[in-house]
């Protein structure tokens, strides 16, 4: 067993999934420590259930373990019984693969996903023994690095790290790993290596910086203390094409906030949204080959089980070959394999029939839009670009298709929101619940809106708690009785964010004063604490609302010295545009919007046409088009997109074998819980290419059956599962290739073929057997003997 250094089993069964602490899953990497030179941990500010779910954290920790001399692992915020147990026996924070303490590391990087992971960074640091301020940190300490969205605009934690690499990370990572390899190897003293980062396109070193305030204390700007470092220009992967990605990427043994299979289609987006700060900063859009995620797709899935597949981007369906893309995944996997195949929510606009008819036969279940504001005025502000029209013919065509769940997504307090577009919501969304019908659920959910750096928007003023709550109360009652369901972020941790998004460095200790009083897991609805932070702010002397105010475009910005690429200028013009509501093309439909992103070498647009993707994937004829390449209509479309799965799966193949299996569960496995099981076996089945049967209807399942449930943290030599097959296989060569693909600690013991109308094993098994052991820390048994023998008769006759 991978045991945690000073934890006792014992222990380990008193906290929530224990294995989330273990490491051990497939396609984590463990190297001999002899041939390694610099050790770098990957750090997520959020627990493991969402860590596990981000793409870049596992395209970083791929690209790092490719190098043989340096070895990456992972480490996660710690739920609070876990973070307790460690401070209580007085342990430090450690890394899953080796369980070595993160204080031990040469580079401890935090992914920077959003702002209310601030006082999970400082927990995390507090937890590892390193001194939580940069300027506390000499080069006996690892170098603390932040990369991901919040490195844009990152002042308010900048006290707490030595450095942050603003834009892609795949080239740059590799860089920075170097230098500090040869800086640990000379004996460098930190201020040489600092120096050292601020020349590697990217980094941006805050102590090489100093904010600078009115005597009002107003913020008057940021300014260099090193010559020639006077902005931080983005770090810009210039093509995904051959770009590294994860074929192997760590599959979790506790189930993930998104727990499928990601593959990132595409890099930014050129649509300018004004309220989008992704669209902005991750410019200009890179595609990558079709044929290269052809091959990422069944490289994974044959490396990891998964039975369903999302094509990642901020709108995947403005991939320019999605339809021979997704045609091709479909015909290759999804049809034998029953893979599942999903979208973010995505742009109504982009949701064309063809597109919708090549996901419906897979993905019935919900469906999700984003039109984000409910009328044409309020959309054409912040240059979304969807009409009325639009909207309602996607959903029509949603419904049509037999999807029985739409989530339309919308904002509160977008710039010139009037109570009118507030109701337009209302209105647009029983405008689709009446096409959705009785039977079919229609869902809004808002979120409030807040003003991002990079952004067209970012001068303009975020709505008050107050404000916000009112909205959404008109919002409630309106839906209420048209019966659409409704959901809503919440107000406090919308303001928070606004805060920390805007905000300055003097805010570094508001953030260490929350975490003093309790602050953790902030993007955590139940675990933020208003009451907390007003009490920070306030001891710290700072208003917070002063942050949210409207800003003149003339002021300086605490992000002004980092350089997304586009120019304050630009803008500020798009600011007026708004203003004037007045829409921005994109390149895209139309053309060039001057953003300035591009230099037509390097950086620039790099789309894959869908004609020549379908010549390129050897697509004749595309189902979705004619042989003089006009679009086909609705009813011919249909026809020839009739897919070997009728929607009610009567096609399935029938049980013709059932395999009862005999499987030991020792060590690590014992701390998975009994409702991951299905999801190990199956997902190890998949690999193995043993061919599972499915239950019928609209959402088959495939088709196993456990023992009874076994107590979390006990050993077993005698657990059960039946497999049912479509296939006649040997048991004994079926059990030899599933136990290849298990996780560690689970071992087959015998394969035999039962009847495929015999009992189930909850009621086949009659009597249970168990060993027990005294803890090794009793050394006078005699004393207990009498103790032993009482509970153990109690514990007979409850179970009797």
């Amino acid at each position: 067993m991978q045991a945690i250094p000073g934890v006792t089993e014992h222990e380990l069964k008193t906290i929530q999934k224990p294995a989330q602490y273990l490491g051990g899953e497939l396609n984590s990497i463990v190297k001999d420590d002899a041939s390694v030179g610099l050790h770098f941990c990957l750090a997520f500010p959020d627990t493991y259930e969402v860590g596990m779910s981000h793409i870049g954290f596992q395209i970083i920790y791929d690209l790092l373990n490719r190098e043989e001399h340096i070895w990456a692992e992972r480490a996660y915020m710690p739920l609070s019984d876990m973070e307790q147990l460690l401070r209580t026996k007085q342990l430090g924070l450690f890394s899953l693969e080796s369980k070595r303490a993160l204080s031990s590391f040469d580079i401890v990087g935090f992914s920077l996903q959003y702002e209310l992971c601030s006082t999970s960074i400082v927990a995390m640091l507090d937890l590892a023994g390193i001194p939580l301020l940069a300027d506390e940190r000499d080069e006996s300490h690892p170098l603390v690095i932040g990369g991901g969205p919040y490195s844009f605009h990152p002042e308010p934690v900048a006290d707490f790290f030595d450095a942050f690499l603003v834009g892609d990370g795949e080239k740059a990572t590799l860089e920075i790993c170097e230098l500090t390899l040869t800086a640990k190897q000379q004996s460098w003293p930190k201020q040489r290596l600092l120096e050292g980062l601020a020349d590697i396109q990217g980094l941006y070193v805050p102590s090489l910086f100093e904010a600078h305030y009115s005597d009002t204390g107003k913020f008057t700007g940021v300014r260099n203390l090193l010559r020639g470092y006077e902005k931080v220009t983005k770090r810009t992967q210039p093509t995904l094409e051959g770009a590294p990605f994860p074929t192997k990427p760590v599959v979790p043994n506790v189930k993930a906030v998104h727990d499928r299979l990601s593959v990132e289609v595409m890099r930014g987006c050129v649509r300018g949204c004004r309220f989008c700060q992704a669209g902005y900063i991750y410019r200009p859009q890179r595609e990558r080959a079709p044929e290269e995620i052809l091959q990422i797709v069944e490289d994974s899935l044959k490396n990891t089980g998964y039975e369903e597949l999302s094509l990642l981007s901020l709108s995947t369906a403005d991939y320019c070959s999605i339809l021979p893309l997704l045609k091709s995944i479909l015909d290759k996997e999804a049809i034998d394999d029953r893979l599942a195949v999903s979208f973010p929510s995505t742009r109504v606009d982009a949701l064309k029939p063809e597109l919708l008819k090549l996901v419906q036969p897979v993905r019935r279940a919900g469906f999700t839009i984003a039109p984000e504001a409910g009328t044409q005025r309020l959309r054409d502000v912040i240059n979304k670009g969807v009409t009325d029209e639009e909207l309602l013919e996607t959903c029509e065509s949603v419904f049509k298709l037999g999807w029985s769940n739409l989530k339309m997504y919308f904002m509160l307090g977008l710039p010139t929101e009037t109570d009118e577009d507030i109701y337009g919501i209302v209105e647009a969304a029983k405008r689709v619940k009446k096409i959705a019908g009785r039977k079919n659920q229609v869902t809004v959910s808002v979120s409030t809106h807040v003003p991002k750096p990079h952004t067209p928007f970012q001068w303009a003023e975020q709505i008050s708690i107050g404000e916000t709550k009112r909205r959404q109360h008109i919002l409630r009652q309106g839906l209420r009785k048209a019966r659409i369901n409704f959901r809503y972020h919440d107000a406090f941790s919308s303001f928070l964010e606004g805060v920390f998004a805007r905000g300055d460095r003097r805010l570094s200790a508001v953030i260490l004063r929350a975490y003093e009083l309790g602050a953790r897991l902030d993007g955590w609805v139940e675990s933020i604490s208003e009451e907390v932070w007003t009490r920070a702010f306030e001891e710290c002397g700072i208003d917070p609302h002063h942050y949210l105010h409207e800003r003149s475009v003339d002021e300086a910005l605490p992000w002004d010295h980092i350089d997304c690429g586009l120019t304050k200028r630009y803008f500020a013009k798009e600011w007026q545009r708004t203003l004037a509501e007045r829409t921005t093309p994109d390149c895209l439909t139309t053309s060039c919007s001057v953003c300035g992103i591009c230099d037509y070498d390097a950086v620039r647009n790099v789309l894959f046409e869908r004609k020549r993707s379908s010549e390129r994937m050897q697509i004749a004829n595309p189902p979705w088009e004619t042989e003089t390449g006009n679009v086909v209509t609705d009813e011919e479309a249909q026809k020839a997109l009739a897919f070997k799965i009728s929607p009610q799966r009567s096609d399935l193949p029938d049980v013709i074998q059932r395999v009862r299996l005999k499987y030991a569960k020792r060590g690590v496995a014992r701390f998975i819980g009994h409702l991951e099981l299905a999801s190990i076996f199956f997902r190890a089945t998949r690999r193995a290419e043993i061919p599972i049967a499915f239950s019928r209807g609209f959402h088959p399942k495939p088709k196993f059956q456990f023992g009874p449930p076994l107590q979390l943290g006990l050993e077993s030599e005698c657990e059960f599962v039946d497999l049912f097959l479509t296939r006649k296989l040997c048991p004994q060569k079926l059990a030899n290739s599933l136990s290849s693909h298990l996780p560690d600690g689970f071992e087959i013991k015998s394969a035999n073929n039962v009847a495929l109308r015999t009992r189930s094993l909850q009621e086949s098994i009659a009597a249970n057997r168990y060993e027990a052991r005294l803890d090794h820390t009793v050394t006078d048994t005699s004393l207990l003997d009498s103790e032993v023998q009482r509970k153990i008769c109690s514990w007979r006759e409850e179970t009797v």
